[in-house]
């Protein structure tokens, strides 16, 4: 008997659905009355599972075929993916973002499908991240963590460019600060030996377009002068200078273009 060749589209029709909205599954009436429950599905909307590439989404659709309601997605694992609520087909109000794990990802509000007020990014149980956005874009004040909690940078976005002042910390929790413009430092930068706002200076120096710029100078913990020299487009040029924490002179340095062409030191 000759064996009959399935058609191609049919062969494809399953693939070709989770590549687009996904397909559609068959609610029994008790799946379909615990989901109606769990989702409130409003008058004119009724719960609809459908498979996806990720696994299946069940939520409240109308009858023009569009999300409009409660909205559950899970990872094909079974661990939550997504929750949150449509309107006329556009994501609005809070909304949770789980990863494969089930682990939180991401949580805040949708305003007519686009981020909007604040949100709040974690990673292995811990926030990385919170601030505001407005349709779509980072803006305002943003500020991010290592784990455990502790401050690792704070400041403010313009349409998701790092734009006005900003500060950052380092793992001994000393302190800078400076301003960006464009994702840039630009301007005056200093550190602090810590994190208290009495902290001695440690660094200070200008940025040009992201590049440091002009003379830079670093301090001991007791406010001696430790280092002082210039850069050209970020790259040290002429002579540097180290001190010991007493204000002894003890190293003398002469770049060319950012490359030492000559070195002298005496023991500190």
């Amino acid at each position: 008997m000759a064996r009959t060749r399935a058609p191609l589209a049919a062969l494809l029709m399953p693939l070709l659905c989770l590549a687009q909205a996904g397909c559609e599954h068959e609610l029994t009436p008790a799946e379909r009355a615990a989901w109606q429950q769990r989702l409130g599905c409003q008058a004119g909307t009724q719960p609809v599972r459908r498979a996806a590439w990720y696994g299946q989404a069940v939520g409240c659709r109308d009858a023009d075929g569009q999300w409009n309601g409660r909205f559950v997605a899970t990872w094909s694992n079974g661990q939550p993916k997504a929750e949150g609520s449509y309107e006329r087909g556009r994501r609005q109000g809070a909304w949770e973002i789980h990863r494969r794990d089930g682990s939180l990802a991401e949580r805040g509000s949708f305003a007519r499908g686009k981020k909007e007020g604040a949100w709040s990014f974690y990673e292995d149980g811990h926030k990385i991240s919170d601030g505001h956005y407005r349709a779509d874009s980072k803006h305002g004040l943003w500020t991010y963590y290592a784990p455990g909690g502790r401050k690792i940078a704070a400041g403010t976005f313009d349409q998701e460019d790092k734009t006005g002042p900003w500060t950052t910390w380092d793992e001994a929790g000393r302190r800078c600060q400076g301003r960006m413009v464009r994702g840039r430092k630009t301007g005056t930068w200093t550190c602090f030996h810590g994190p208290e706002p009495s902290a001695a200076k440690w660094v200070e120096g200008d940025y040009l377009d992201g590049r440091e710029q002009g003379v830079w100078r670093v301090w001991h913990p007791n406010g001696q002068l430790a280092r002082t020299g210039a850069y050209r487009l970020g790259q040290r040029v002429g002579t540097w200078l180290d001190y010991t924490p007493e204000g002894t002179l003890f190293g003398t340095y002469e770049y060319e273009a950012g490359r030492m062409v000559k070195a002298e030191r005496s023991r500190p």
